[in-house]
């Protein structure tokens, strides 16, 4: 028997070497991190679908649907006679669209359960842990609600009744676009210094920080247990990180843009003088198995999609976990 274990990117660029040389006999294609093939539009789908014929395929991923559109690529790729067409998916699931055609109200979502399930099973940690004879450790979901600052939220109803801050160095920022008010409303909770003009201003969130240190005993007694604190936007990824090495000089990884997420990412893996990481979960929120390093993670900011929350959150909770996780949700 051979394996043969290669990149996406491999595949891609190998595609048709390998379509050449597998296709001699019969072989398994087995894609993990299978939802990043869930648009058939991409190359990558359009590649393993191709390989797939007339063989065996296998997908794999621990990422839920945040979209019921999503299911259309793993059904049309597994059971492709199930629908003839995305047309004629939509013809039956979508209910109601929007302004510019985008489907916002589905229906018959148990009938598309049934057909993506016809060839795929599913197996939660817990049924893992099970077959396994181990008990899975439970995790604790913990909201941490806290008060901003009474000028703080002067700001922030002035930001949200106005939409419009002039800015003391003569600059402003402009929420009149309800895009752009939507956005700046979820910054300015922990950015305040970019809000008020003033970067000697301090957010009660570095308040919620320091609480968790002291109710964890971080760094007391055995040694430091690593710690990951989940931010949306990368000013407010930068912002905490900064005030994070000012309490642990030296000590602090930060994963933000594509540039410097999997350096900072295996810093905060293999270093064990390297107890913080301050994340974006579209930079760090896949492909991480922090569990036998890390039970303890905060989120100070929330990904728009929920499928995000749910990926970044379980890192620390799933099979390796020797404690009870410990999530906090600040709000």
């Amino acid at each position: 028997n051979s394996w043969w274990v290669m990149s996406y990117g491999i595949f891609k660029n190998d595609f048709d070497k390998l379509l050449k040389l597998c296709h001699v006999k019969k072989v398994t294609l087995i894609v993990d991190e299978a939802q990043n093939i869930k648009n058939t539009g991409t190359a990558l789908w359009k590649k393993c679908n191709t390989f797939s014929l007339g063989q065996r395929l296998i997908l794999m991923t621990g990422t839920e649907l945040n979209d019921p559109a999503d299911a259309y690529g793993y059904i049309k790729i597994k059971t492709p006679s199930v629908y003839r067409s995305y047309g004629q998916f939509t013809n039956i699931h979508v209910a109601k669209r929007d302004f510019f055609d985008k489907p916002i109200e589905w229906r018959e979502l148990a009938l598309m359960n049934r057909n993506l399930y016809l060839q795929s099973v599913q197996r939660t940690k817990e049924d893992v842990a099970a077959r396994s004879g181990t008990k899975q450790p439970q995790a604790h979901y913990v909201p941490f609600p806290y008060d901003l600052d009474p000028k703080h939220l002067k700001l922030y109803n002035e930001l949200a009744e106005q939409q419009v801050l002039e800015l003391e160095s003569g600059g402003k920022i402009d929420g009149t676009s309800a895009q752009a008010l939507y956005l700046y409303t979820q910054q300015i909770i922990l950015n305040w210094g970019r809000f008020a003009g003033d970067d000697t201003v301090r957010p009660t969130a570095f308040d919620v920080i320091d609480a968790l240190i002291e109710q964890s005993g971080f760094g007391v007694g055995t040694g430091p247990t690593k710690f990951i604190v989940w931010t949306w936007f990368k000013d407010s990824t930068r912002l905490v990180s900064e005030y994070l090495n000012t309490l642990y000089p030296g000590r602090v990884a930060v994963a933000y843009s594509d540039s410097n997420s999997r350096k900072s990412v295996d810093r905060f893996m293999d270093d064990p003088e390297c107890w913080w990481l301050g994340a974006q979960p579209m930079s760090a929120g896949a492909g991480l198995n922090p569990q036998y390093i890390c039970y303890n993670s905060l989120f100070l900011e929330f990904p728009t999609r929920t499928i995000l929350f749910r990926q970044s959150s379980v890192l620390i909770d799933r099979k390796g976990q020797r404690f009870n996780a410990n999530i906090w949700i600040g709000m």
